[in-house]
């Protein structure tokens, strides 16, 4: 199999890319600029996700396309930024997999489009509809959430899966949440526990949950890949 992946040079991207070069496939990586820290296998291909035309020709002899790029900001200044790779970038890479027929696309979004959970006794699953208020103070889940509807329109057209992670950890993680996060424990005293929890689980098992989605996948619908449901407070203790 061949596979072009975006955001290969991420936390899970990266993740992915050893995996499906440990199995054998072969492996194509979108960047943006030159990039040296993946692995010699990877054929690595210069471009622009909001454009189509600066990569339809790497994509054309893909089987499969596997898309995580993506802008993280919550900043409420940034949503056209956002919107426009986020949101036009999905729909570009889409378009590009389906002129080159690509037989199966994997978009990787949140488990924040699932929104939030207010209870307990009030488990989000893949059925959840968006929280309104959130979306509208939330920039970034505006344009995840705007990825998605651009997957579930390419999904009447084309094979295309969608899986929402929840909080990944894993070693390598740089991100401006749970890495960080980990990072600001590990080094201080006192942390004080923010209320509530989150669901987190192990990035091996999303790399899992991705490439099943690819195999196996339901075309239009959108998978949660998620682990163990976590109290802040007892994250902080563990950590």
């Amino acid at each position: 199999m061949r596979a072009l992946v975006t955001g290969a040079t991420g936390f899970i991207g990266g993740r992915l890319v050893d995996r499906l070069l440990k199995d054998g496939h072969d492996v194509i990586a979108l960047v943006r600029a030159r990039e040296d820290s993946l692995p010699d296998k990877v054929k690595i291909v210069k471009g622009d996700i909001t454009d189509s035309s600066t990569f339809q020709s790497s994509i054309m002899a893909c089987d499969r396309l596997y898309h995580l790029a993506a802008k993280i900001t919550f900043d409420t200044r940034r949503l056209d930024e956002l919107l426009r790779v986020n949101g036009i970038g999905t729909r570009e890479v889409l378009k590009a997999a389906s002129r080159a027929h690509v037989k199966r696309s994997v978009v990787v979004s949140s488990a924040c489009t699932l929104g939030l959970s207010y209870s307990e006794n009030h488990a989000l699953d893949e059925q959840a509809g968006l929280d309104e208020k959130l979306v509208s103070e939330n920039p970034y889940m505006a344009s995840k959430a705007e990825a998605e509807r651009e997957a579930v329109k390419a999904a009447k057209e084309m094979e295309v899966t969608i899986v929402n992670p929840t909080t990944v950890y894993g070693a390598g993680d740089r991100t401006l949440n749970s890495g960080a996060m980990i990072k600001q424990v590990a080094h201080s005293r006192i942390i004080p526990a923010p209320p509530g929890g989150s669901n987190v689980v192990d990035v091996d098992y999303v790399v899992e949950g991705i490439i099943a989605a690819g195999e196996r996948g339901r075309s239009g619908l959108r998978y949660t890949l998620g682990g163990e449901n976590l109290l802040f407070t007892n994250i902080i203790k563990t950590i």
